[in-house]
C-alpha cells in the first residue's frame, strides 16, 4: 500500500502534472458555463424552453404537426441548417417517429432506410417475412433481425419530452470526454519513462521490494488515478451544469433525444448517463494499462504520449482517410469513450450463428486487451537485467 501511495504521489506532484490539473479544471468550468450560456442565448431559459415544449409533449407524428412546426419556425431541413437550434430538434423528433414505424420521412427522403438494412418496425418485419419464406429461420441474419425487432418494440417509439438538462450538455459531455482522456494520457505517459531518464530504473529493479511489486504498484497507480480522475471530472462537470443550468430532463427515455430516436435500448436519459460513465471508467482502466505498456518500452514521455493518442483516435482516422470499418474500427477504446456510437443504433456481432449486442462485445474485448498489456509489462520487466 505504501508503495502504491508513493507511485501515485510521483504522478501528481510534478510540475507538468500540477499544471495539467489546473488547466483541466479551468477548461471544465469555462466550457460548462459557456455551453449553458450559449444555450440560454439561443433557446432561452429553462422556463422559456419548457413553455415552447408544452404544446408538443406526448403528441404523435402526423403530417399536420410536422407542417405546423416547420412553418412556425421557418425550418428548411433540406439545407441541413442546424442554426435553428431547439425548434429544429422538435422537427427531428417527429421525423424519428415516422422513421421508427415506416422507415420513411414525409419531409426529407434522405432519411429513408434501405430495404437490405432496415431500422423501422415495418422494414424489419418485411425482411423477416422474406427470410421466413426462403426457409432461413435458423440463420444468423434472421436471429439478428428478430432481436432487433423485439428490442425496438420494447424501447417504444420516440416521443416529445422536455429534456432541457441533457439537451444543454450532452454535446459538452461528449466533447469533453476527449479532453479527459488526453489529460490522463499526459499524466501517465512518464509512469515508466521518468525512471529511465533519471537513471533510477536499475536501482529500483534491484531493490528489496522486487521487480514484480514495483511494476504492480505502477500499474495500479495508473489505474487508480485514471478511474478516479474520470469520475471526479464528470462529477465536477455535472455539478457545474446543475448550478448554472437546470437539473430537469433526466427521466424521459433515451430515444426522446433527437440523435437517439432509433436507439433500441430501453434506457432513461439518467440510466444512459450512468452507462456512459461506466464505459468511460472501463476505457480509462484499460487505457492506463496500455499507456504503462508503451511507457515501459520507450524512453521518451513524448513518444509515449503520441503513440497513446494514436491508440485512442485511430478509428476516425481509419474511417475518414481509408474508409475502413469492421471489428478493427468497432472494437476500439475510442467507442468506449464516445458511447453514442455504441448505443445510437442496433448493432450485433455474429458468434457461432447467434447475435451478441455491440456493448457486450466491446467491453470484454477491451478488458482482454488490458490483461494482455499487463502481461507484456511483467514479461518485459522480469526479463530485464539491472545494470
Amino acid at each position: 500500500m505504501e508503495l502504491l501511495k508513493f507511485e501515485i504521489k510521483k504522478l501528481l506532484y510534478g510540475k507538468t502534472a500540477m499544471a495539467a490539473i489546473a488547466i483541466m479544471l479551468c477548461l471544465i468550468i469555462l466550457t460548462g458555463v459557456g455551453e449553458v450560456a450559449g444555450y440560454y442565448y439561443t433557446n432561452g431559459t429553462p422556463k422559456t424552453v419548457y413553455e415552447e415544449f408544452v404544446p408538443y409533449i406526448g403528441v404523435t407524428a402526423n403530417g399536420y404537426t410536422l407542417k405546423q412546426i416547420r412553418n412556425k419556425y421557418n425550418i428548411n431541413l433540406t439545407t441541413n441548417n442546424f442554426s435553428d437550434g431547439l425548434h429544429l430538434r422538435y422537427l427531428e423528433t417527429f421525423i424519428n417517429m415516422e422513421l421508427y414505424r415506416y422507415g420513411k420521412s414525409s419531409i426529407n427522403p434522405w432519411y429513408d432506410e434501405k430495404a437490405e438494412n432496415p431500422y423501422s418496425l415495418s422494414g424489419i418485419l418485411v425482411l423477416l417475412n422474406a427470410l421466413e419464406q426462403n426457409g432461413k429461420e435458423n440463420t444468423y441474419e434472421y436471429r439478428m433481425r428478430q432481436m432487433q425487432y423485439e428490442m425496438m418494440v420494447s424501447a417504444g417509439g420516440p416521443k416529445v419530452y422536455y429534456t432541457w438538462f441533457w439537451s444543454t450538455q450532452r454535446k459538452a459531455f461528449r466533447d469533453s470526454a476527449l479532453l479527459f482522456f488526453i489529460f490522463i494520457l499526459l499524466i501517465l505517459s512518464p509512469i515508466f519513462t521518468q525512471e529511465y531518464s533519471s537513471g533510477m530504473d536499475s536501482i529500483i529493479l534491484s531493490s528489496k521490494n522486487g521487480r514484480r511489486r514495483i511494476v504492480t504498484a505502477k500499474i495500479l497507480a495508473g489505474v487508480v488515478f485514471s478511474v478516479i480522475a474520470i469520475i471526479l471530472l464528470n462529477v465536477i462537470q455535472l455539478i457545474i451544469y446543475i448550478i448554472f443550468g437546470s437539473a430537469s430532463g433526466w427521466n424521459p427515455p433515451l430515444n426522446s433525444l433527437y440523435s437517439f430516436g432509433l436507439a433500441p435500448y430501453k434506457f432513461s436519459i439518467a440510466q444512459y448517463y450512468i452507462v456512459q460513465l461506466l464505459f468511460q471508467v472501463a476505457a480509462g482502466l484499460v487505457l492506463a494499462i496500455v499507456i504503462a505498456l508503451i511507457s515501459s518500452r520507450l524512453k521518451s514521455s513524448m513518444y509515449t504520449f503520441f503513440i497513446g493518442a494514436i491508440f485512442i483516435i485511430y478509428p476516425p482516422i481509419l474511417e475518414g482517410m481509408f474508409k475502413i470499418k469492421g471489428p478493427i474500427y468497432d472494437l476500439s477504446i475510442f467507442h468506449a469513450i464516445f458511447t453514442d456510437n455504441v448505443f445510437v443504433k442496433f448493432k450485433a456481432f455474429n458468434f457461432f450463428g447467434y447475435p451478441v449486442l455491440y456493448p457486450y462485445v466491446l467491453i470484454p474485448f477491451l478488458f482482454i486487451v488490458g490483461i494482455l498489456a499487463a502481461c507484456l509489462i511483467y514479461k518485459g520487466f522480469l526479463r530485464r537485467d539491472a545494470c
